[in-house]
């Protein structure tokens, strides 16, 4: 995903958790995540 480094807004809405990472992305960029990625933990009371 080399090519995310030349956009300064990313948006993804994968469903994957950790899709995108810091080192996708250039330095100030902004990601906006939209997936949902239920897990385990979310639903311990």
């Amino acid at each position: 995903m080399d090519n995310l480094k030349n956009y300064d807004l990313v948006v993804v809405a994968v469903g994957l958790p950790k899709f995108v990472s810091a080192d996708d992305l250039k330095q100030g960029s902004i990601l906006i995540d939209a997936g949902y990625h239920p897990t385990e933990k979310m639903w311990r009371c």
